[in-house]
């Protein structure tokens, strides 16, 4: 079974599509005890985000948090990125999956099919 941590805040109808064999795990801010997970759907705030965090085991978070760069560092960066640092086996090890795909991706991850890293993209509706 795929353990799903999600913020408690999230309303439960975006996750119904989900397969029976997630369990959906609500993380609330207010955490007062270690959880196991395997998934972790981060709070879009990131100062309640940075409060469940310190309480998740079995879950790892890769990356840079570029926010806190000001705007002209992080452009130079993303040029380099898509130029002189561009990876060309990054398409083969890293995909897009939108939000709304995630109950199609989640019984691949459970067989043990996906390769690399899945990317979420989550855009506001509208």
């Amino acid at each position: 079974m795929l353990r799903v941590g999600y913020p408690a805040i999230l309303a439960t109808e975006l996750l119904r599509d989900l397969p029976p064999e997630v369990e959906l795990i609500p993380l609330s801010n207010d955490i007062d005890r270690e959880i196991e997970i395997d998934v972790w759907i981060p709070d879009p705030y990131q100062t309640r985000a940075i409060k469940v965090w310190p309480h998740l085991r079995g879950v790892r978070l890769i990356g840079i948090d570029s926010a806190a760069t000001a705007m002209p560092v992080r452009s130079q960066m993303w040029q380099r990125l898509a130029t002189d640092l561009h990876s060309p086996t990054l398409t083969q090890v890293a995909h897009t999956v939108p939000f709304a795909g995630l109950p199609k991706v989640f019984p691949e991850l459970l067989q043990g099919k996906l390769r690399g890293r899945s990317v979420v993209e989550i855009k506001a509706p509208g």
